[in-house]
């Protein structure tokens, strides 16, 4: 329910000795706010869309600064941000497949 207390969990965790995970440390923190991670996602997607709706008609994309919208909104610089950081988080894991089928070799980005 909307305004009750959410406790999240926090841990820690690095790779010891033969890819064991081991928690290192943990807390638990309460938050007055009880709107989930992926309701605050949603929110803030729709106000991006609205943003890049009503700014990218006015200006221009510029895709070789990975601007993919035009807009000088502060969510309009946010959703290009995002989307470039999707692009490369793509490019990675591609390189990554890809290094998995050759055997593990080097992919160059």
């Amino acid at each position: 329910h909307k305004g009750d207390h959410l406790n999240i969990s926090l841990s820690k965790q690095h790779m010891i000795d033969y890819d064991q995970i081991c928690i290192h440390d943990g807390k638990v923190l309460q938050s007055t706010n009880a709107i989930v991670q992926e309701v605050c996602m949603w929110h803030n997607f729709a106000k991006f869309a609205r943003k890049v709706d009503e700014e990218s008609s006015q200006a221009a994309a510029d895709i070789e600064s990975e601007k993919w919208w035009g807009g000088d909104s502060d969510e309009v610089k946010s959703a290009n941000d995002i989307a470039s950081y999707s692009l490369h988080t793509q490019i990675v894991l591609d390189a990554l497949m890809e290094s998995i089928q050759k055997g593990g070799v080097r992919i160059p980005l």
